[in-house]
């Protein structure tokens, strides 16, 4: 059935589940997870098990409804997304929901529409969708898709059942990168480790480039000596820095590699503790540290990720970095 790709959302999708079928589900519905937790996927499936005119509770996968959702073409389900060149849900996006759930539905009961990112809902757009809130038609469901229920205005949350998506577990995480996409075993467990539960980042992980640079960094950071902090600077700049890349992608570039440096120390302070992240690189661990070197490093490490978000020279922050952590070491 439906439902069951959702892996860890046990508890969410039951109460759905009732609710449908003691026919005592809100008119608004919002989804929060962090970016990549399958938001987008449970609200298709969400789509499914409310116009689908076979399960009970869920979607049948089978029928004509549930193959239009999968689609993307079904009369009475709309995704209303925020345009690819804009920064926020501009008004024209919410009121061309609030349009769509004027008519009538097409085919069965009721209507069903999905607004994702609603934490970046423009003034114009929020006032709109409240208003769409405070009367809603009686046939329809309304879906919003959050990263936080806190960057939601009070207004809007009030007049939703909030639905939280649990992030998944490491294991949970690994198993399924192994058995639906392919993953290495060792790959997939140190992507389920970095993920925060978040299916989306750990796809990126186990990309070519991703894993690349990852290796490069618990190497490089594991062996750094006084001599080469510049050479290692310089390196790690031209790997962040690639064509078409804003500003803002290579200091979110720059950032993630430290997320690699980090978990290195990490892994060294908890050695024999906790599983490894950079289990397919034990051998590159510096273990010789003990806990409180390890931990002051990766602590280092993450202070050098805010300045690099607070846009300081990322180069200077990179060489003050790795200056301490050479430090460190042979203190």
């Amino acid at each position: 059935m439906s439902f069951d790709r959702l892996i860890g959302q046990e508890p969410l999708v039951g109460a759905f589940r009732k609710a449908i079928r003691a026919d005592r589900l809100a008119h608004a519905l919002l989804v929060v997870g962090p970016p990549g937790s399958g938001k987008r996927t449970l609200a298709r499936e969400m789509g499914k098990a409310l116009l689908c005119r076979v399960g009970d509770g869920d979607g049948c996968d089978a029928c004509r409804d549930c193959r239009l959702i999968e689609h993307g073409n079904h009369p009475d389900f709309g995704v209303f997304a925020r345009e690819s060149e804009h920064s926020l849900v501009r008004i024209a996006t919410a009121r061309a929901l609030q349009e769509a759930l004027a008519l009538k539905p097409f085919g069965g009961q009721r209507k069903v529409v999905v607004l994702p990112e609603v934490h970046l809902l423009s003034e114009g757009a929020a006032n709109c969708l409240l208003k769409t809130l405070e009367e809603p038609p009686g046939d329809a469901v309304v879906v919003l898709l959050a990263d936080s229920a806190a960057e939601i205005l009070p207004t809007i949350l009030s007049r939703c059942q909030v639905l939280k998506m649990a992030p998944l577990s490491r294991a949970s995480m690994a198993d399924l990168l192994v058995r639906e996409h392919g993953t290495p075993a060792d790959q997939a467990a140190y992507a389920a480790a970095m993920s925060g539960g978040s299916l989306g980042r750990a796809l990126e992980l186990v990309e070519a480039d991703w894993y690349d640079m990852k290796r490069w960094v618990v190497e490089r950071f594991s062996a750094v000596t006084g001599e080469d902090v510049f050479a290692v600077t310089d390196e790690l700049l031209a790997r962040a820095r690639r064509p078409g890349r804003t500003p803002a992608a290579f200091r979110q570039a720059l950032c993630r590699s430290l997320d690699f440096a980090a978990a290195l120390y990490r892994d060294a302070a908890c050695a024999g503790a906790v599983a490894p992240v950079h289990a397919d690189q034990v051998e590159c661990s510096p273990r010789h540290l003990g806990l409180e070197v390890a931990a002051d490093i990766a602590d280092r490490v993450l202070a050098a990720q805010t300045h690099i978000q607070a846009n300081a020279n990322p180069g200077l922050v990179l060489d003050v970095l790795l200056i301490e952590i050479v430090n460190r070491q042979a203190a």
